[in-house]
């Protein structure tokens, strides 16, 4: 009798082992055509969700600060907007997290301490840098100090907002195309 789990072996033989492999093979290669099915019944999608984001996102950011740039600088590339658009939502998802626990907003909480002038200029420099605050707390994350918490909670609520309007945008294109949900 066998005492010690972990040392316990299955023998398949041969022809078990040829079955397994077999089914394994069938399921891999079922798995990558559901894969490859998917991504041409998405691919509609994922097309009409990058020209709703250009076309109510970007263009709108793009248009409003042409508006004060120079006209004798250089344009700025459409990349850069794109950078804009998710730190700000890494800003607000700050933001949210901060009115969760201190029931203000980061930023209202730093001109209540630094004063209005001290608080914007923080609230420009967080903007800048938080993004890459949270990378370098995940870097670091040993313990539970409270800027890795904070910086983690600030990631979920962060991907909890990109899925949301992923969601939302799904909904609305399945009702445009299929006149369903």
């Amino acid at each position: 009798m066998v005492t010690d789990t972990t040392t316990a072996k299955v023998s398949l033989g041969p022809l078990g082992t040829f079955v397994l492999l077999a089914l394994s093979v069938v399921l891999n290669i079922s798995g990558i055509a559901s894969i490859i099915d998917g991504f041409f019944r998405w691919q509609g999608f994922f097309r009409d969700f990058l020209e709703t984001y250009r076309a109510w996102i970007r263009h709108p950011v793009s248009w409003a600060i042409h508006l004060v740039w120079p006209a004798s600088w250089p344009r700025i590339p459409e990349s850069l907007f794109d950078v804009l658009i998710v730190w700000s939502g890494i800003f607000l998802a700050a933001n949210l997290c901060s009115l969760r626990h201190y029931k203000k907003l980061f930023v209202q909480a730093k001109i209540d301490d630094e004063g209005l002038f001290k608080g914007i200029i923080f609230a420009i420099i967080a903007f800048l840098f938080f993004p890459l605050f949270i990378a370098l707390c995940f870097l670091t994350m040993k313990d539970k100090h409270a800027a890795n918490y904070f910086a983690l909670e600030t990631t979920v609520y962060f991907l909890f907002l990109v899925s949301f309007v992923i969601v939302l945008m799904f909904l609305n294109w399945q009702f445009q195309h299929h006149g369903r949900i």
